[in-house]
């Protein structure tokens, strides 16, 4: 799983800096003047700004619900532990009674 996010987190880097230098290169390359150039690599730096806080947004939501799912398994994990330690204690409280009411003969028999 790690290594799908690392994945993905390089992806998603990959294309925004892709993306970035493509468009400023294509600005840079047009037929327009200083101000009308620094308005659009602006224009776009924050396009790409927003649309890299939406993706943040995005994997802070999926990790949450990650985090989450993981809390409640591993407290489902922890009460089917408990509940299966208090039925074997059950058991073996069950077992010591019935030994302490076995006659003499019998828990002799069992010791030898």
């Amino acid at each position: 799983m790690s290594s799908d996010k690392n994945l993905s987190k390089g992806l998603l880097l990959g294309f925004l800096a892709g993306g970035l230098v493509g468009a400023s290169l294509a600005l840079l390359f047009a037929p327009k003047s200083g101000k009308e150039l620094r308005k659009d690599i602006q224009d776009k730096a924050e396009e790409y700004k927003k649309e890299a806080e939406k993706q943040l947004s995005k994997a802070k939501e999926k990790a949450q619900e990650v985090l989450n799912e993981g809390k409640k398994k591993g407290q489902q994990i922890i009460e089917d532990a408990k509940r299966k330690a208090e039925e074997l204690k059950a058991d073996a409280e069950k077992l010591m009674k019935g030994r302490k009411g076995a006659p003499a003969e019998e828990q002799e028999t069992e010791h030898a």
